[in-house]
């Protein structure tokens, strides 16, 4: 999986524009974590299941011009191209920490890095 969506943002969106573009940042992570939540309740229910998930996540390597909120509205060449540079970059540094652990085991733990810090008081992962 490659996350181009940063999970956590250290600013509060101040103006009408960043607040809408974190509403709908929010919107696709809660999506994702409901897919992530399904994927760790099959792997955990089913002895034989070993579906392994691998995270290459860009708003840890990438620009200012890739991380930007406004991002999904600012489409273009010199965009695709700076993506394009940094997914590179930050997979050979991934595949150099991870190579060892293809086709054995996950290299991401989906409870720690994503359903424990959204969980819910009250409500099971």
């Amino acid at each position: 999986m490659v996350e181009f969506t940063p999970l956590l943002r250290p600013e509060t969106p101040t103006t009408a524009k960043n607040i809408l573009n974190r509403i709908n940042e929010i919107a696709s992570i809660n999506g994702l974590l409901a897919e992530l939540r399904a994927l760790d309740t099959h792997n955990r229910s089913m002895p034989e299941a070993d579906i392994r998930l691998h995270v290459l996540s860009l708003p840890d390597a990438g620009s200012e011009l890739e991380i930007e909120p406004s991002i999904k509205r600012t489409v273009g060449p010199r965009l695709f191209e700076s993506l394009r540079r940094t997914g590179r970059a930050a997979c050979e540094v991934w595949l150099e920490a991870h190579r060892g652990q293809l086709g054995r085991r996950a290299t991401v733990d989906i409870e720690q890095r994503y359903l424990a810090p959204y969980a819910q008081p009250g409500v099971p992962a």
